[in-house]
């Protein structure tokens, strides 16, 4: 793969940053989205030059500043705040808008996904750019929130891209979501839980716990022509789904326990087409 050389043009100096105007402590990871990041001795632009980083390397977020600077990247103006990072035992600070909370799609991928500082950018066959955005950043007193997505798998016999929602900071009572994609038309999808693929690549299920409602939830969507339908869900009061596997094409072997401290699970066959019920123990 030819590597293209990206000029990062800054502009807009802020003031030197003073210990207040920075939030500190936190344990996120982001991933440079460009070559050659300069890494600075403090968070503004005239700060000396102590090194610099290469593409799609990963960075621990240590703090980061209240204040943005406007940097171009890849031809876009970005404001974005700066943030201090822990590289290779060392620490420096770098431009935000260089770094993505989302990481790098597998190589396989690259000419299709991409991450940027916004989130992911999907091209799919038909032509559109679909974007998987990470939020901007909600920075209060105490808090730093956010939300940012991460690849995970290509399912070939459906033909979508597979991603999982994250949420960090005071939103992070809310459970990662499963995030589907369409590699033709970018038909998006969300399913809160783990899914399942049956063998023939027409059901996709979900079987989750949500914890607000103490319910086991079960899910099924039918896959047709390039759309997920959703066809069957259903909640169970005190039930928590711990896996899911399809043991043929239209059947659904679900493991679930009853409470946090039971050792062993139980099993329960769902069938397309049927009501799934549990009996009371």
């Amino acid at each position: 793969m030819k590597h293209l050389i990206i000029l990062i043009i800054l502009f807009s100096i802020p003031a030197v940053i003073k210990p207040d105007d920075e939030l500190k402590d936190y344990y996120i990871y982001g991933y440079t989205i460009v070559s050659d990041l300069r890494l600075r001795s403090e968070p503004n632009l005239k700060s000396s030059v102590i090194g610099v980083i290469s593409k799609s390397e990963k960075v621990q977020i240590l703090s980061i500043s209240k204040t943005k600077t406007t940097a171009k990247i890849k031809d876009k103006d970005i404001s974005a705040p700066w943030y201090k990072i822990s590289y290779n035992g060392k620490t420096a600070w770098v431009f935000g808008g260089a770094v993505s909370l989302s990481s790098p799609p597998d190589k396989e991928y690259e000419n299709i996904i991409s991450n940027t500082y916004e989130g992911y950018t999907i091209a799919t066959g038909d032509g559109k750019k679909i974007l998987l955005p990470n939020t901007n950043f909600d920075l209060s007193k105490n808090d730093f929130d956010c939300t940012f997505h991460e690849f995970q798998k290509f399912h070939k016999g459906i033909n979508f891209f597979q991603f999982v929602k994250y949420f960090y900071g005071g939103s992070n009572d809310s459970y990662p979501e499963i995030i589907l994609v369409n590699a033709d038309n970018g038909n998006k999808l969300k399913i809160p839980g783990e899914i399942y693929v049956s063998p023939r690549n027409n059901y996709i299920a979900s079987a989750y716990y949500y914890e607000p409602g103490g319910s086991g939830i079960l899910e099924i969507y039918k896959f047709e022509k390039g759309v997920l339908n959703k066809i069957y869900s259903k909640h169970f009061f005190r039930i928590i789904f711990r896996s899911a596997e399809w043991i043929s094409p239209n059947k659904l072997k679900i493991g679930f326990i009853r409470d946090w401290n039971q050792q062993e699970k139980e099993y329960v066959m769902y069938e397309i087409g049927k009501e799934l019920a549990i009996p009371d123990k």
